[in-house]
């Protein structure tokens, strides 16, 4: 495969590239020694500021990734860098016509009009384990052994993301000597684990000057020159991304609330379609009292910015919201027949994908007059992107025929929307929702049973979309369901390749290992899986067989435990620990774990036979002789 520069114009190897500015503002040395004094005498201390309205998604997150970026580089590991770049062209905004990752999808790089898969919310989740999975190998590449204390300022006036990517680096970073220490008023230290994990909170009162804001000063050059409303609106997305913050604060500050609602619609709509949902909806409430005077009479604009608000809040849970946007600000403002089209699809979706109470006779009004209507606009003057439209609605109309199990009929939608989108227009325009189609045909093959039509559809996808890992991914569990071990393990290797790290991919991949007794390489995959997210009962479970497996008695044992502690309670996980805890003595809880097997599977004969064993142990023969008769009634009955 060819594969695109990774790092074009960089630096020589062994030579650091110097930073192109800080994406957050640094403060003085105010407070920082409360930090220090909490911390010990570190080797090396990170200061960075986390107030989203300073720095954005990545408030303190870019500053850290940004100094592991040129020091990796400058020490010649190119080769962990290039496995993050994905994360890394995300995070460092200024970085990115530099920073080039090898596997961009569809969603990735279809133009505005033709991204019509918005990205899934853990996707910006996997960003955060690439980044914090990065930090933690550039820990191990520079000093192992020293302490490095990471000092994060206003973690209370952070966003989602970078929260998140704060309390991983604590939780992860425990065996690489890193503490990270979250500073906060004082009034915030009630909030605790539930805010901080891991974290080492300090409480302090920051000062809100700062000694250097490149942005700032850009804006302020841009005001005294007159230019500000022009070069601001002239701004590319990544150069917009660095400026809104001292945008916002600049319009804010001088009482114009429409020309900052300007600035957060704008922003609003950028990270909305990069997947940052939480911190998208920030926004929302700045712009949304100058709705009506953002949209004016513009349907267009108005139907844009309306779908994008009800994705944001479905995907930040909150349907209600989600409803009430669609209703209130576009129901009854619409005329145009391809916009209201539109608007009752997205009401369509609502009641079939995103209610908590699903409505499928709801949904399927809405798509039929969705149907009506984009028909109505085949002829309407000025609209040229119908067959897409069309097809995108009969996609919609064929999820519901599958859900109403009317699965020919949804294959038959999909496959004619695939051949009119072919014929109206040729082979270059609209490839990420041709890919998708060829995925909804696929999905309902597996839903027939019929995996080897599934596979080839699948397959049809990979070749549009030949970077978008959850092709691979749920391709390898067609063949894993099959057990066909070897190849799904390949699919779920190419799935992450292709991706920031997600645990599901890594979950599943160990899983075909360990059914084709690769004991080391499943357990790789699984303590991997669980590193990105150690609540999964199962996936501790199964580790626990493996180090059984591999006299491991100890790790055997808290694997267990932290599955039965998320809920995961099987007959087979008490067998295994109860025959732990007897090799060790411990009979009392060989003897609880074996109980409660027998209440699981009472009817079980080896289980009785197991617990008699414990009985003999405790020198209780009566107890053992009970055992033993209802082991042998219990074979009887099998018999």
């Amino acid at each position: 495969m060819n594969q695109l520069p990774i790092f074009e114009n960089a630096s020589p190897v062994g030579a650091a590239p110097t930073s192109i500015w800080r994406l957050c503002p640094r403060f003085s040395d105010a407070g920082r020694s409360q930090a220090l004094q909490a911390a010990g005498d570190p080797e090396r201390v990170f200061d960075v500021d986390a107030d989203f309205e300073r720095g954005g998604v990545w408030a303190g997150v870019a500053d850290l990734a940004e100094t592991a970026y040129l020091e990796l580089i400058g020490a010649g590991e190119t080769s962990l860098v290039e496995k993050h770049l994905f994360e890394l062209h995300s995070a460092l905004i200024a970085r990115r016509d530099h920073i080039r990752p090898v596997y961009l999808c569809l969603t990735d790089t279809a133009a505005a009009d033709e991204k019509t898969r918005f990205y899934a919310f853990d996707r910006a989740y996997r960003l955060v384990h690439g980044l914090v999975g990065m930090i933690l190998q550039w820990k191990q590449k520079q000093s192992r052994q020293a302490r490095w204390v990471v000092v994060v300022r206003h973690f209370d006036k952070a966003q989602n993301l970078a929260t998140r990517f704060f309390v991983e680096l604590a939780r992860g970073a425990k065996d690489s000597l890193i503490e990270v220490i979250v500073q906060a008023p004082p009034t915030v230290a009630k909030a605790g684990p539930a805010m901080f994990g891991a974290c080492r909170f300090v409480a302090a009162t920051l000062p809100s000057g700062v000694s250097f804001d490149p942005a700032a000063r850009i804006v302020s050059d841009m005001t005294a020159a007159g230019t500000l409303g022009s070069q601001a609106a002239a701004a590319d997305d990544n150069r917009f991304e660095i400026l809104w913050p001292a945008l916002l604060a600049h319009h804010r500050d001088a009482g114009n609330s429409l020309a900052a609602a300007r600035i957060a619609v704008r922003i609003f709509i950028i990270y909305n379609s990069y997947g940052f949902y939480h911190e998208a909806r920030h926004f929302i409430g700045i712009f949304l009292p100058h709705f009506e005077a953002l949209v004016a009479d513009d349907q267009s604009r108005r139907i844009h910015y309306v779908s994008k608000m009800n994705i944001c809040f479905v995907m930040t849970d909150d349907p209600e919201s989600a409803l009430w946007v669609i209703d209130e600000l576009a129901g009854s403002h619409l005329s145009r027949p391809h916009h209201v089209a539109s608007m009752h699809y997205i009401f369509a979706m609502h009641y079939l994908r995103y209610a908590q109470a699903k409505n499928l006779e709801r949904a399927e009004r809405h798509l039929l007059v969705a149907v009506e209507k984009i028909a109505q606009a085949k002829d309407e003057p000025d609209f040229h992107d119908y067959p897409f439209q069309k097809v995108f609605i009969d996609n919609g109309l064929a999820f519901l025929r599958a859900r109403q199990g009317r699965r020919q009929e949804a294959l038959e939608l999909c496959k004619c929307g695939f051949d009119f989108l072919n014929q109206e227009l040729g082979g270059e325009r609209h490839l990420l929702h041709r890919s998708v189609l060829q995925y909804n045909i696929a999905q309902v093959y597996v839903m027939l049973g019929q995996f080897e039509e599934a596979t080839e559809h699948y397959l049809n996808a990979i070749r549009m979309d030949p970077n978008y890992s959850e092709y691979y991914n749920e391709l390898g569990n067609i063949f894993q369901e099959q057990e066909t071990y070897q190849e799904a393990a390949k699919l779920y290797a190419a799935a992450i390749e292709r991706s920031a790290p997600y645990p599901e991919v890594f979950f599943n991949k160990a899983v075909c290992h360990l059914r084709l007794d690769e004991l080391e390489e499943a357990l790789v995959d699984f303590e991997t899986s669980l590193d990105l997210n150690p609540d999964q009962p199962q996936a501790q479970a199964l580790r626990a067989d493996i180090l059984r497996e591999q006299g491991n008695a100890t790790g055997a044992l808290q694997g267990y435990d932290a599955a039965i502690a998320l809920g995961w309670d099987s007959a087979a996980i008490r067998v295994n620990r109860a025959a732990l805890h007897f090799d060790k003595g411990a009979f009392g809880l060989a003897l609880t774990d074996m109980d409660q097997a027998i209440v699981l599977e009472p009817e079980h004969p080896d289980h009785y036979e197991n617990r008699a064993a414990i009985h003999a142990a405790m020198d209780r023969q009566d107890l053992y002789v009970r055992d033993l008769d209802q082991m042998a009634r219990c074979r009887e009955l099998v018999s």
